[in-house]
């Protein structure tokens, strides 16, 4: 009997130790952005908890290292896309004739050959934050070019590895499980890339948020029956284009979607497409589109969700911008209420002033030092007619000035 219920009480140990190491822990390695600049990198770390980044570069080989020496500072990896004028916006040419002569041919680097040489002299000398080198962009499918198969994949892949044998790399497959189904020229295997990117667009019209999640569910079993030596990685769609195709999702809709997805368990990274592009800045970008229509805030979002990460690799610290900047208004037009955006560099003395068209002081929201980073002010305007307004910041030398519009 005291055998028995000590077995059970180690049973009963194993089990709530299983439910609250296992059940509960996090597997995703890398978590982030796509396409953000290295002067952001910090804002990335700090701000929005990432461990990690895809970032569209040029073949240059000094580009790459400043890109990658910012990148060690902030303890990040990164996926470099490297731009050029070959196949699917990436250096690498392709010769079909020549391919079709002899199918371990056909792929001329010449383009991006330095950048290749030097991504493999920064890995084997002990380099830390290049995760792999981008090779194609949804190759099996139609973009006005010529489509692939995987044949031809293995032939890329091979050129690679002459050239840079430790250095991962990575593809923007998208629905390779589709494709592995329906197209014997196109099946999944060994020896195409070692990161597998995909993505749907969830909110709009293009997909239904339950083929997201079955796309995921497919290509994640098709990895694991064939036994591949590939990581999956998933983009976080929020698009706001203005097509009947794409529409910005609401906070609480990223939040819903992404931890369904995150809590799958069966992703090794995921990453955020950034939103509509307002300026070169990502920190404007997301600044634009901080807060919904409901004044749901998309970067807590982002930030709430990195705690998938299984070791994050962050310090909290607050974003120190490089420049000083004044965020159009979002939503604009607004009804009562609307939210004002701006950046400091360093420390400043900040006068942020609401004007109608005759020039009068609306409002002052802001008229106090305000620190270094990011600040955001919401402004509830019910008291004041509809029209046309100015919003202006000063903060020490800097001064710009904005519209707006109370709708009513």
């Amino acid at each position: 009997m005291i055998q028995d219920r000590r077995t059970t009480v180690l049973l009963y140990a194993i089990l709530v130790f299983w439910t609250t190491t296992c059940v509960g822990q996090t597997v995703l390695k890398y978590y982030g952005v796509d396409d953000i600049e290295a002067s952001q990198f910090s804002f990335l770390r700090d701000s929005l908890k990432g461990n990690f980044a895809l970032v569209e570069i040029s073949t240059d080989t000094a580009t790459w290292r400043r890109t990658l020496q910012e990148a060690e500072k902030n303890n990040l990896k990164l996926i470099i896309w490297p731009q050029g004028h070959g196949q699917r916006y990436t250096p690498w040419a392709f010769d079909f004739l020549k391919w079709l002569q002899d199918p371990t041919q056909g792929w001329d680097l010449t383009e991006g050959l330095n950048d290749l040489k030097f991504a493999e002299q920064y890995i084997t000398s002990g380099g830390q934050s290049l995760l792999a080198i981008v090779l194609s962009h949804e190759p099996f499918y139609a973009q006005g070019e010529q489509i692939f198969n995987s044949s031809q994949l293995k032939s890329l892949y091979a050129a690679f590895k002459k050239v840079a044998p430790h250095v991962k790399t990575y593809i923007y497959m998208n629905d390779f499980a589709y494709y592995d189904r329906k197209d014997p020229a196109r099946q999944m295997s060994d020896g195409m890339m070692d990161i597998c990117g995909t993505y749907k667009h969830s909110f709009g019209t293009k997909n239904t948020q339950a083929e997201t999640l079955q796309e995921i569910d497919d290509d994640y079993d098709l990895i694991q029956r064939k036994g591949l030596h590939i990581q999956l990685f998933f983009a976080l769609q929020t698009f706001g284009y203005a097509t009947p195709d794409y529409r910005m999702p609401l906070a609480s809709e990223m939040q819903a979607l992404a931890t369904k997805i995150l809590e799958k368990k069966k992703l090794d990274g995921a990453f955020w497409y950034p939103w509509n592009r307002v300026s070169t800045s990502y920190v404007n970008w997301l600044s634009k589109d901080r807060y919904d229509s409901s004044g749901g805030d998309r970067w807590s979002v982002v930030t709430r969700l990195s705690s998938h990460l299984s070791v994050t690799g962050v310090k909290e610290r607050e974003l120190q911008p490089t420049q000083f900047s004044l965020s159009q208004n979002f939503p604009n037009p607004f009804n009562p209420t609307t939210a004002i955006s701006f950046q400091l560099s360093a420390v400043s003395f900040v006068r942020l002033v609401v004007f109608d068209l005759l020039g009068r002081e609306a409002a002052v929201l802001v008229d106090e030092n305000r620190s270094a980073g990011v600040h955001t002010v919401r402004w509830e305007a019910s008291s004041l007619p509809s029209g046309v307004y100015f919003y202006q910041v000063r903060a020490g030398g800097f001064i710009e000035t904005k519209k707006m519009v109370i709708a009513k």
